[in-house]
């Protein structure tokens, strides 16, 4: 996504992780509001 490719370019894996997390939880909310 591109959440991940900004917070990858900083080399932070707590960030990414907390990144990864973000997407997942922003492509729930859209399969859940049928935005996908």
């Amino acid at each position: 996504s591109l959440l991940e490719q900004g917070n990858g370019q900083k080399g932070l894996p707590e960030r990414s992780v907390k990144t990864l997390t973000w997407d997942i939880t922003l492509q729930g909310s859209l399969m859940i509001n049928g935005k996908v």
